[in-house]
């Protein structure tokens, strides 16, 4: 399969091609982003690799431009940041999330098709969904939601435009960075008001953490 690049070659026969790469073992070699790769093709394999944070660190596609982020972040650092977070996330907020929120912004967007013969559910609905709920938990302007929503799909393509995506990681910081220092003034019942608060052992989350 050292023709398939698996970041660039459209292959729209991608299940056909990994149960072909399934036949020739757990662990098979592979191209991505023109670099030599290795690519699990079994449970046990990827689940061995996942669990093995030493042979196998965590990273994430943005890191050379957001930094570390909790996906990438290892053993004392993530630990320390996962708490700082958790506390934002306690089972009750959680709850009331799902019944304020969650379920109805799911039945919103599903009413607006409900007219519809034929739709994409992709773009129409499950990258929609998502997008709205993080910004409204963190308190961004429902005006803002779009915006929010193509800088994120542009820093996940950093590795194939990172021109695109450092601009986006720019306006971001931009936007973000005075709605921070309202909310450090004035907190609300919103996520981002609770992350800003967080604090474990007299330390609190930084701009950069929070971006």
């Amino acid at each position: 399969m050292q023709e398939i690049d698996f970041a660039r070659t459209r292959a729209p026969l991608l299940h056909e091609t990994l149960a072909e790469l399934r036949t020739l073992g757990p662990v098979v070699q592979a191209v991505y982003h023109g670099k030599p790769a290795w690519l699990t093709t079994s449970h046990r394999e990827t689940r061995a690799a996942l669990k093995d944070e030493a042979g196998f660190p965590s990273a994430s596609i943005q890191e050379p431009l957001v930094g570390k982020t909790m996906q990438s972040m290892l053993g004392p650092q993530h630990r320390h940041n996962r708490a700082l977070i958790a506390s934002a996330f306690v089972p009750r907020s959680v709850d009331a999330q799902r019944k304020e929120l969650l379920e109805p912004l799911a039945q919103q967007l599903a009413d607006e098709l409900a007219a519809e013969r034929s739709f994409d559910l992709v773009p129409r609905f499950a990258h929609r969904y998502p997008a709205l709920v993080i910004t409204r938990m963190l308190g961004i302007p429902v005006h803002d939601e779009a915006q929010f929503l193509d800088w994120g799909f542009m820093l996940f393509q950093f590795p194939w435009d990172p021109r695109g995506a450092r601009t986006a990681w720019k306006e971001f910081r931009a936007y973000l960075a005075p709605v921070l220092r309202e909310r450090r003034e004035n907190p609300g019942e919103d996520l981002l008001s609770a992350l800003l608060q967080a604090e474990l052992e007299g330390q609190r989350l930084s701009d950069a953490e929070i971006f």
